[in-house]
């Protein structure tokens, strides 16, 4: 029979991580849904679920190696009465997937953050880095979270007879039970602590991961990223809650489902050049798509709203935004005498024949 190891392709040392890599990449291989009628794919994807299920869980995965050291070689000691079947039984690897001891389990901390989209990153979707620069707590990469140094084994909290709690007295007299303070709740004790966490199954270090933000998101929402918080004392890790703040800065600002954009327009374009009849201009959209705008003769730089239906973001009904549009006209510059002559000139015949200059009555009227 093969191992878990084997089964998923990793090695007997391996991290955490590397574990729920392997895992990932032989589930999606594997799929029933990706393989339908295939009996043998359905066959592999159970192995790999079943296989992650042992490695995933530092309990099982301890429980596992210690089965099959046992099983390579004799058995070395340990304090108590003193035999392999002694030791499967106290540790619980002949108890399937519970464990003797009733160590206190408590799940890690959830952590909170923050990350800045624009408005086209959260209409679009992006991919952004996740840095956990403060340093969560996470499990121990060398002792797996098991609090114990590689090789060596724990063994019963003789202070709570290995139930994790114990009594002790309060300042009122009256005995208490409480969390067992020589185990920290475990149940169990290290022979051998940690050299990296000191025993405590969980270090503090800075992580990176990428996080994938789906397309429409909204300023002020959250994403959870299950186990992505701080390590658990015997349970399962928190999560993590990422905030979206969508700011301003890009080609759009946002209210609702509609977008609002502005655009230069060449001075030549605005006036109709080359002999169009109607003059026109094209905007890109949020989505790259291009919209033809026709310039009206009531036309205003910087005034005029144009409006394209239905080019916003779409809404969770289905129905999309519009995109209001405001042009605003790029003037020449006059590089020679002539052109700063004929831009004069242009400018007296847009604004219409002078206004007459009063004078005064002549004697003869």
């Amino acid at each position: 029979m093969r191992s878990p190891y084997e089964i998923l392709g990793v090695a007997t040392d391996a991290s955490a991580q590397d574990i729920s890599s392997a895992y990932r990449k032989k589930a999606l291989l594997h799929h029933p849904d990706r393989n339908p009628g295939d009996k043998d794919a359905e066959t592999k994807f159970r192995e790999a679920t079943e296989a992650y299920s042992v490695l995933s869980d530092p309990e099982k995965r301890l429980a596992y190696d210690t089965k099959s050291a046992e099983q390579e070689g004799p058995f070395d000691g340990f304090p108590g009465p003193g035999s392999p079947d002694f030791f499967n039984n106290m540790w619980g690897v002949n108890f399937g997937n519970r464990s003797p001891f009733n160590r206190a389990r408590h799940a890690g901390k959830d952590v909170e953050k923050e990350i800045e989209l624009t408005v086209e990153e959260s209409v679009l979707g992006t991919t952004k880095t996740i840095s956990t620069m403060s340093g969560e707590q996470t499990a121990c990469g060398r002792c797996r979270g098991l609090r114990a140094e590689p090789g060596s084994r724990r063994i019963p909290c003789t202070h709570c007879a290995g139930s994790g709690k114990a009594f002790f007295r309060a300042p009122t007299g009256i005995p208490n039970r409480q969390k067992c303070r020589p185990c920290n709740g475990h149940g169990d004790i290290p022979v051998r602590s940690c050299a990296e966490c000191g025993g405590h199954g969980t270090v503090r270090t800075a992580r990176e991961f990428s996080l994938k933000v789906p397309a429409g998101i909204s300023d002020g929402q959250k994403l959870r990223l299950a186990g992505q918080g701080e390590a658990g004392d015997g349970g399962p890790p928190g999560d993590m809650y990422v905030t979206v703040k969508v700011v301003e800065g890009g080609r759009f600002s946002r209210r609702g489902n509609d977008l609002h954009t502005a655009v230069r327009v060449p001075f030549h374009v605005a006036l109709g050049h080359h002999g169009a009849s109607k003059p026109a201009f094209t905007v890109r959209g949020i989505d790259s798509k291009e919209y033809r705008i026709d310039l009206s003769s009531s036309f205003r730089p910087g005034e005029t709203q144009f409006i394209i239906r239905g080019a916003g973001v779409g809404g969770i009904s289905g129905a999309r935004g519009n995109m209001h549009v405001v042009l605003h006209v790029d003037m020449p510059e006059a590089k020679t005498p002539r052109a700063a002559a004929l831009i004069r000139e242009l400018v007296d015949e847009l604004s219409g024949p002078p206004a007459p200059r009063w004078s005064p009555p002549s004697p003869d009227d």
